[in-house]
C-alpha cells in the first residue's frame, strides 16, 4: 500500500497540471483568442514561463467553468497561499523598523577603509531605485488611479452610484494602498537593511505594477465583466510593457552592480586602478 501513494500523488499532481492547461488554454482562447492560447501554452512548455498560461487558468476557470473567483484563484495559483504571507511580514517588518528607535537597533558591521575593493554603502546609481520606491512610485500610484477614476466617471457619469462601480473602485485603492506601502517599504530596506533580502523585495516592487495590473484586470472583469481584449487598449499595453522593460532593467542592475553585493551580499570585488591593474584586498591572517 505505501507503495503505491507515491504513484497516487504523480497522479494526481499530472492530472492537476493538465487541468490547469486545459483551463489556461480555453481561458485564453475566450478573451483574446486561439492565436493567443497556442501561443500561451508553447511559451509555458519549451521556455517554462507559466505565468500567461496561470493567469489564463484562473479566467478560464471563472468564466468559462463558472467557479467562484476565490476557488478559482485557489486553484490557478495555489503558490499565492505561501508568498502573500512572506511579503506581508516582510513590509510590517520595515515599517515596524521605521519607527523602532535607532538605539534599539542592531549595530551596523563596520567595514575597515583597506577592506573594501570597489564602491560600497548607498550611493551612486542605487539612490534612484530607493528615491523612486519611496516617493515617486507612490505618489505616481495614487495620482494615476484618481486621474483615471474621474475621466472614466466623466465619459460614463451613468455607472457612478452602480454598487459593481463601488466595489470596483474599493478593490482598486486596496491594490494601490497595498503596492504603494509595499514599495515604500522595499526603498526603505534597500537604505537601511543591508541584507540579501532588501534586494529580493526591491526587485519583487519593480515587478509589482505588472502584477498589480493584472490583478486589476480581474478586477475588472469580476466586477464588471470586462474582458481582457477590452481591458488591455493599446495604450493600457504600452505602458505595461514599458514597466516591464524598467523593472528588468533595474533587476539586471540588482543582479550585476558591484555596489549592490559589496552592499547587501558582504562581497569584496576587486576594481580596475588608474593603469588598468586588478586589485585585491589586502589578505589578512585571522588572529585571537
Amino acid at each position: 500500500m505505501r507503495a503505491l501513494v507515491p504513484l497516487i500523488g504523480f497522479l494526481a499532481f499530472t492530472a492537476y497540471g493538465i487541468a490547469q492547461l486545459v483551463a489556461g488554454y480555453i481561458g485564453i482562447e475566450y478573451h483574446l483568442g486561439v492565436g493567443w492560447a497556442w501561443a500561451a501554452l508553447t511559451v509555458g512548455l519549451v521556455f517554462r514561463f507559466t505565468l500567461p498560461v496561470t493567469i489564463g487558468a484562473f479566467f478560464g476557470a471563472m468564466d468559462v467553468w463558472h467557479w467562484h473567483w476565490v476557488m478559482a484563484l485557489v486553484f490557478a495559483a495555489p503558490g499565492l497561499a505561501l508568498i502573500v504571507p512572506g511579503v506581508i511580514a516582510a513590509v510590517i517588518g520595515s515599517f515596524r523598523d521605521l519607527f523602532t528607535p535607532s538605539g534599539s537597533s542592531k549595530p551596523a558591521r563596520t567595514v575597515q577603509a583597506r577592506d573594501v575593493v570597489g564602491p560600497t554603502g548607498v550611493g551612486g546609481w542605487l539612490w534612484l531605485p530607493i528615491v523612486g520606491l519611496m516617493i515617486f512610485r507612490p505618489l505616481g500610484s495614487f495620482g494615476a488611479t484618481l486621474r483615471n477614476i474621474d475621466e472614466t466617471e466623466k465619459l460614463y457619469p451613468q455607472i457612478i452610484g452602480i454598487p459593481d462601480w463601488s466595489n470596483y473602485k474599493t478593490a482598486t485603492w486596496c491594490l494601490v494602498v497595498a503596492g504603494c506601502a509595499i514599495s515604500i517599504a522595499a526603498g526603505y530596506r534597500l537604505w537601511k537593511d543591508h541584507k540579501p533580502q532588501s534586494v529580493k523585495l526591491a526587485m519583487f516592487a519593480l515587478w509589482l505594477p505588472v502584477i498589480t495590473l493584472l490583478l486589476d484586470a480581474i478586477s475588472a472583469n469580476v466586477f464588471l465583466g470586462l474582458r481582457l481584449n477590452d481591458y488591455f487598449d493599446p495604450q493600457g499595453v504600452g505602458s505595461a510593457l514599458g514597466g516591464m522593460i524598467v523593472a528588468a532593467l533595474w533587476t539586471w542592475y540588482f543582479k550585476r552592480s558591484r555596489r549592490v553585493r559589496n552592499t547587501y551580499y558582504n562581497r569584496l570585488y576587486p576594481t580596475d586602478d588608474l593603469h588598468g591593474r586588478v586589485t585585491f584586498p589586502e589578505r589578512r591572517d585571522p588572529t585571537l
